[in-house]
């Protein structure tokens, strides 16, 4: 599954319609209700040749202490849900 970018990235006449997905997600052992999230998106395209083409320097960056007590709470709750139905089928 290819992650798609809602408005892609346009240079010249290269569209970079994708992303690559690099996160990370713990238990903040400082104190177990809180989650620390990281994640880098880089921007891609496949070229005529079947090539990935990636924009380094175009990446999007997220990072923070606590994703449920932040702006992407609702992206952190999905993540642990779907790590918790997995734990529940085990």
């Amino acid at each position: 599954m290819k992650l798609q970018l809602k408005n892609p990235i346009q240079i010249e006449d290269k569209i970079y319609p994708y992303v690559m997905l690099s996160l990370s997600i713990s238990t903040n052992q400082m104190s177990i209700e809180q989650y620390m999230f990281a994640s880098n998106l880089v921007p891609y395209r496949i070229n005529e040749n079947g090539e990935v083409e990636k924009l380094e320097d175009r990446s999007i960056p997220i990072s923070v202490l606590n994703i449920l007590d932040s702006q992407f709470k609702d992206l952190g709750e999905d993540i642990l849900n779907s790590i918790q139905s997995q734990l529940n089928n085990m």
